[in-house]
C-alpha cells in the first residue's frame, strides 16, 4: 500500500475511532497563571486547575467534571454497568460516561476505587476539595500514561510526542538512557528517552498532595502461598470462560481482524472469536496473515484454520508487507516517526498488514499476544523442582520441552538443568554462605565482575568523558542495589519471581507502548488477548502440570484445537523458532541500512558514539556474518534513525 493513502486511511480513521482519542496533554498548574488558547478548561478548585489541550488532529479524550474535580479519560471502561449499580445510578453508552464513573467511583472510595476498575486506560483525576490528584494507567498497562514536572505544573499523557507541543515543556533526548541501553544495562522503570519525561509503570497510579508526588503499584499478583492458591484441574473450565470473555470485550469494540498465524496462540484466539461472533450474531472476524518464507513459512496451518473456520483471509508475503525496501529499511524510517526508538523489527510488516485490513473494513485487532508467557512454564521452576527434589517433575518438565520445541536436546537440557536449576540455586547458596561467614567476599566478587564489565564497555561507546562517568555512576548504583539485595527469590519461589520481574521489566513497558503506537497509526485499537488481565489473573495460577497437560507445553489450549482442526498436527506441533531468520535477515539487509544512513552520524554528534571506531565494528559484524552482534547492530541503527529528526 503506498504510504500516503496509508496515511490517510489512518488520519481518516482517528477522527472517529471510538478507542483512540487524538494526541492530547493535561496539565495541573496554579489557577492563576494565564490561560493559554490552546487549553480547555476541566476543573478548579484548592488553588489549582486541571487544564486539557489537544496536539493536532483528533478527538478530544473523555472529561468530566464535579464541583471542583474533573478527570481526563482515555479508554474503556469494561465494567461500568457494575460500577454504576454499586454508586446508586442510570449510566449510557459514553465514552464520557466512563470518565464519569470513574470521577464518581473515586470521590466515592479514594484511590481504592483502583481495585473495582477493569478496562484499559489512562487517566488523572483533580479533586479541588482535597487538593490532590491522581493518575493512573490499567492493570497491565495497554494504555500508556507519562507525566512530567515543569516547576509547580503537572503535565500528563498517553504518547510523549504531545509533550512537544507549545503548551508543553519541550522535549529533549536522554543520551545517558540511550548509552545505557547500547551498553545493555537495564533501564530504569520509570524513565523514558526524553530527560525530565517519566513513565507511570504499567499497573501503577500517581498522586500529589501536600506531601510531594507518589509512584506506586496498584496491581499486582500474589504468589501462590503468599495471597493465592493454585487452581484446581476442576476448575480449568474457568480458563475458557475467561478467554471467551476477553475475546468478547474487543469484539464490543467493532469489526474485527487477526493477525492469524499458524501457533497455538493466534489460533485460540481466532476459534473463540469466531464461535463468539457466531453465537452474537456479529460479522465474522477476518483473518490477516503475514507469509514468511522457507522453513518458518505456516502458510498451510494458516489456510487450515481460516478453510475450517469459514472465515476470509488475506495474506501479505513478509516482503511486500515491509515494502521495497526490504523490512529492515521499512523498520528504520518507522523508527524515525515513532514516540520510542522501535524495538520490533517485524513491526513495519504487522502495521501494513493492519492497515491492508482497515481497508477491507476492521476497525479492531486481535493477536495471541502474551500466550508464551502465561500459557507456558517459566524454565525457573526448574530451581525450584531441585531446591524440593522434585527430579520427577524435572524430567516430565524437560520431556514436555523436547515435545513442544525443535531446539537441541543437549542444548535444551543444559539451559533448563544448568542454567535455570542449579546455577541460581548455587548463587543462592553461595551468597548465603558467604554473607553469613565473609560477608567482605561477595562484595570484593561483585566489585571485581563491576570492574570487568567496565573496562570491557566498547571502545566506540560514550567517547564523552561526561557521559562515560554518567554510564559508570549508573553501574556502580546498580551494583549498590545488588549488594542491598536479600539472598533468596522470594515468596512463591524462582517461578513466580520470574513472572513478577516480567511484568516490572522496563522493556514490557517500552513493548506496551510500541503495541499502543502502533494500533494508533493503524487507526485500530489492537487487543493482545492473553494480556487481558482477568485471563492473567486465572493463568498464573495455574500449576505447571496442568499448563503442560498431555506432556506437551501449552498443553490448555493444544488438546482443544487438535480436536477442533484435525489432520492440522496441533497435538504434535513444535514451535518455529525464529531467531536464526532474524539473524539472517539482519545480515542481508543491514549492511546497505548501515551504508544508507552513513553511519552513526547524530549518536556521535551526542558523544554515544566514535564514529569511526564503530563503523568498523559493524563492518566486522557484516564481513564476519557475527549472529552474536545482530542485536547490538540493530539496536544502534534504530537508535540513530530515531535521534536524528531529534537533534
Amino acid at each position: 500500500m503506498p504510504e500516503i493513502a496509508a496515511d490517510k486511511v489512518r488520519r481518516d480513521h482517528m477522527r472517529r475511532n471510538s478507542l483512540f482519542a487524538g494526541l492530547w496533554l493535561a496539565t495541573l498548574s496554579a489557577a492563576g497563571e494565564s490561560e493559554k488558547a490552546s487549553r480547555s478548561l476541566v476543573a478548579v478548585g484548592g488553588g489549582r486547575r486541571l487544564q486539557l489541550a489537544m496536539v493536532g488532529e483528533g478527538r478530544e479524550p473523555a472529561v468530566c467534571s464535579h464541583g471542583s474535580s474533573g478527570i481526563v479519560f482515555e479508554g474503556v471502561l469494561y465494567n461500568r454497568g457494575e460500577l454504576t449499580e454499586s454508586l446508586g445510578g442510570s449510566g449510557s453508552d459514553s465514552g464520557n460516561e466512563d470518565a464519569a464513573v470513574v470521577l464518581r467511583a473515586f470521590e466515592r472510595w479514594g484511590e481504592d476505587a483502583l481495585e473495582r476498575l477493569k478496562g484499559i486506560f489512562a487517566f488523572c483525576i483533580w479533586d479541588g476539595r482535597n487538593e490532590r490528584l491522581l493518575a493512573a494507567r490499567d492493570r497491565v498497562g495497554i494504555y500508556p500514561l507519562f507525566y512530567c514536572q515543569d516547576g509547580d505544573r503537572l503535565h500528563f499523557s498517553t504518547t510523549t510526542d504531545a509533550f512537544a507541543a507549545p503548551a508543553g515543556p519541550g522535549l529533549a533526548v536522554d543520551r545517558t538512557v540511550i548509552g545505557s541501553l547500547i551498553a545493555r544495562q537495564q533501564l530504569e522503570l520509570e524513565e523514558t528517552f526524553y530527560r525530565g519525561i517519566r513513565r507511570v509503570p504499567p499497573g501503577h497510579a500517581l498522586s500529589k498532595d501536600g506531601s510531594g508526588v507518589r509512584v506506586w503499584r496498584h496491581w499486582c499478583l500474589p504468589a501462590v502461598g503468599a495471597g493465592a492458591e493454585w487452581v484446581r484441574e476442576d476448575e480449568l473450565g474457568q480458563f475458557g470462560e475467561l478467554l471467551d470473555q476477553a475475546v468478547g470485550r474487543a469484539l464490543a469494540q467493532g469489526p474485527t481482524g487477526i493477525f492469524l498465524s499458524g501457533g497455538l496462540d493466534s489460533v485460540s484466539v481466532a476459534a473463540a472469536a469466531t464461535e463468539r461472533s457466531l453465537v452474537q450474531g456479529l460479522p465474522a472476524p477476518q483473518a490477516l496473515s503475514l507469509l514468511f518464507p522457507g522453513e518458518v513459512s505456516e502458510e498451510g496451518v494458516q489456510r487450515g484454520v481460516a478453510e475450517q473456520l469459514g472465515i476470509d483471509q488475506t495474506f501479505l508475503e513478509l516482503q511486500q508487507a515491509a515494502g521495497p525496501g526490504g523490512l529492515m529499511a521499512a523498520g528504520l524510517r518507522l523508527s524515525a516517526t515513532n514516540s520510542a526508538p522501535l524495538q520490533n523489527v517485524w513491526l513495519p510488516a504487522y502495521l501494513n498488514l493492519g492497515l491492508e485490513g482497515r481497508r477491507r473494513g476492521c476497525e479492531v485487532i486481535l493477536t495471541g499476544g502474551g500466550g508464551d508467557e502465561w500459557l507456558t512454564v517459566s524454565p525457573l521452576v526448574s530451581a525450584d523442582m531441585i531446591r524440593s527434589l522434585d527430579f520427577g517433575g524435572l524430567v516430565r518438565y524437560i520431556a514436555a520441552l523436547e515435545r513442544s520445541l525443535d531446539r537441541p536436546r543437549l542444548a535444551l537440557w543444559r539451559n533448563v538443568v544448568w542454567n535455570n536449576g542449579l546455577r541460581p540455586l548455587a548463587s543462592i547458596v553461595y551468597q548465603q554462605l558467604v554473607n553469613g561467614v565473609a560477608p567482605g567476599v561477595r562484595r570484593r566478587r561483585l566489585e571485581r565482575r563491576l570492574a570487568r564489565r567496565l573496562s570491557s564497555r566498547q571502545p566506540w561507546l560514550a567517547p564523552d568523558p561526561e557521559l562515560r562517568r554518567s554510564l559508570d555512576l549508573r553501574a556502580e548504583e546498580r551494583f549498590q542495589k545488588s549488594m542491598k539485595r536479600p539472598a533468596g527469590p522470594g515468596a512463591g519461589g524462582f517461578y513466580f519471581g520470574e513472572m513478577r520481574y516480567s511484568l516490572e521489566h522496563p522493556l514490557f513497558a517500552v513493548d506496551m507502548e510500541e503495541i499502543f503506537e502502533s494500533g494508533r497509526r493503524m487507526g485500530m485499537m489492537q487487543f493482545d488477548i492473553y494480556w487481558d488481565a482477568d485471563l492473567i489473573e486465572f493463568l498464573y495460577r495455574v500449576p505447571p502440570h496442568l499448563l503442560n497437560s498431555d506432556g506437551r507445553s501449552k498443553g490448555l489450549v493444544r488438546k482443544d484445537l487438535a480436536r477442533r482442526f484435525p489432520g492440522l498436527g496441533f497435538d504434535r506441533q513444535k514451535k518455529l523458532l525464529s531467531r536464526d531468520f532474524f539473524s539472517n535477515l539482519l545480515l542481508n539487509e543491514g549492511e546497505a541500512a548501515w551504508k544508507a544512513l552513513g553511519g552513526a552520524q547524530a549518536l556521535a554528534g551526542l558523544g554515544i558514539v566514535e564514529p569511526a571506531l564503530l563503523d568498523a565494528y559493524v563492518g566486522n559484524v557484516f564481513a564476519q556474518r557475527d549472529e552474536r552482534r545482530v542485536d547490538d547492530v540493530w539496536r544502534i541503527l534504530s537508535l540513530e534513525s530515531w535521534v536524528r529528526p531529534r537533534t
